[in-house]
């Protein structure tokens, strides 16, 4: 006899809720500590370099808008590869069920 997965919705909607969750808490994280090192190299932030503060403000631009887009890409995908998981293993224990 087959071992059957049998995964009850509630599981899964406490999986992805918290996976999704996790995901926009490490997206929150990450911007609010670009937002605090900007404060700290604007001219009043008490650490502003003139030759420095700008390369730095520009540094985290890119990290805005390449890793952090690349973050939430691949969040998406495992959000997604949870929901099919849990698709096919609803598919198996229709067919064996």
């Amino acid at each position: 006899m087959a071992n059957l997965i049998n995964m009850q919705q509630t599981e899964y909607d406490e999986l992805q809720t918290n996976l999704a969750a996790l995901h926009e808490e490490i997206i929150s994280g990450e911007a609010a500590v670009r937002e605090k090192v900007l404060d700290l190299v604007s001219m009043e932030g008490g650490f502003y370099v003139e030759d420095i503060s700008g390369k730095i403000s520009t540094l985290l631009s890119s990290l805005k808008s390449e890793a952090v887009a690349q973050l939430e890409s691949a969040f998406e995908g495992t959000e997604t590869a949870i929901s099919d998981y849990v698709s096919a293993v609803v598919q198996i224990d229709v067919m064996t069920g």
